[in-house]
């Protein structure tokens, strides 16, 4: 879920964003996760960032085949179509 309605939590935005960069782009449940997370954040913002977010989240969790990871990213990627 986002953080605040009908707007960015950019208090959260700016440390996803950090976190994904320090984590790299290597496939890893913690990257979708954080991916997924992101893109909920966003959900007040651009839609198109939003989409490839939880698109690229989902694509992780279905390529590492992780049951904890993919039903969290099937919701935000199915929030956000």
């Amino acid at each position: 879920m986002f953080s605040r309605l009908a707007a960015v939590d950019v208090d959260r935005v700016v440390p996803l964003e950090e976190a994904l960069a320090a984590l790299g782009s290597a496939d890893t449940p913690a990257r979708a996760r954080l991916l997924a997370s992101l893109a909920n954040e966003l959900y007040w913002a651009d839609d198109q960032r939003r989409h490839a977010l939880s698109t690229e989240a989902l694509g992780i969790a279905r390529r590492l085949g992780d049951a904890a990871t993919l039903p969290l990213t099937l919701e935000s990627r199915a929030r956000f179509g």
